[in-house]
């Protein structure tokens, strides 16, 4: 109920970003190294969502509590990553919520379920660039975590 996303449509719930996050990091900490993949893809959308509305000025928290998240339900899984989830394209989009770039196209499942939380945001307009200011911090968090101890020489030369 603390996460958007996961609100029912006609539920509307108007909780705060810092509230939000919190739930984020305790769903991180629930699903603790089980590689869900609802959950994984609810967490990928979340560190580059956009804006719902204009009081979204916490997003900072809110990607990087996403991020941490991630990182938590796939902790130490990162060769394992590409055999269970390849056409979610973990790495790739990380780094490109890291480098920058134009944003990817999420997996249709995801795209269906943000669509039901969209909001309007007029102050906030960021095109179709990513915004490595609000999703970097937070995407290094969820690769470190994943890759972590896994002695991977390519993620670590990209880090």
């Amino acid at each position: 109920m603390h996460i958007s996303y996961l609100v029912p449509p006609n539920l509307f719930v108007d909780i705060s970003l810092p509230v939000q996050s919190a739930a984020i990091i305790g769903t991180g900490l629930l699903y603790k190294g089980t590689q869900y993949r609802q959950i994984t893809e609810m967490l990928i959308a979340q560190i580059g969502r956009k804006p719902i509305n204009d009081k979204s000025v916490e997003r900072e928290v809110y990607a990087l509590s996403s991020g941490i998240a991630l990182g938590l339900v796939n902790l130490g899984a990162g060769p394992e990553l590409h055999v269970q989830f390849g056409d979610l394209n973990i790495e790739e989009r990380l780094l490109r919520f890291i480098e920058g770039g134009k944003i990817m196209e999420l997996p249709k499942s995801t795209q269906q379920a943000s669509q039901y939380n969209e909001g309007q945001c007029s102050s906030i307009r960021e095109g179709d660039q990513v915004n490595v200011h609000i999703t970097s911090p937070g995407a290094l968090f969820a690769l470190c975590l994943i890759y972590l101890q896994s002695n991977n020489r390519l993620v670590a030369a990209k880090l």
